[in-house]
């Protein structure tokens, strides 16, 4: 299942999951593009929809082309969580394509829960979902 945003260029690619959890997927990541990236046309990004071990909701990959996304989200989750982890891992997205995130210099020897780049993930994905959902 892939689909290109009618207004711009990116190209997305959701695999795995339900077709309902695709068609969300797909939703909730051209909303997230639009809203964090707004200019940005040659985006990259496949998505599978799996069950995760681990208790993980999700990851993302940056290829080694650029621009090139692999995104992994938990199929296993209620709507709220999977939402979250999408818009989670699009603020990784948004960091690796502005050149925001540098993990080999920020991850030096730092606890997960001290790391710049998932401090600004979790302090943002809350904020997502609420205005993805309409509360905001």
């Amino acid at each position: 299942f892939f689909c290109y945003n009618r207004c711009i260029m990116n190209y997305v690619e959701v695999i795995g999951g339900t077709k309902k959890q695709r068609t969300l997927t797909e939703d909730v990541v051209f909303w997230c593009i639009e809203k964090m990236m707004p200019r940005m046309k040659t985006l990259e990004i496949e998505i599978q929809l799996s069950k995760l071990e681990d208790d993980r909701y999700g990851s993302c990959m940056e290829e080694d082309r650029n621009r090139v996304f692999h995104l992994e989200i938990a199929k296993n989750c209620d709507r709220d969580e999977f939402i979250t982890s999408i818009c989670h891992e699009m603020i990784h997205v948004k960091q690796y394509a502005r050149n925001e995130l540098n993990i080999r210099k920020e991850s030096g020897g730092k606890n997960y829960w001290e790391l710049p780049y998932e401090i600004e993930a979790y302090e943002l994905q809350e904020t997502l979902l609420k205005e993805y959902k309409g509360e905001m």
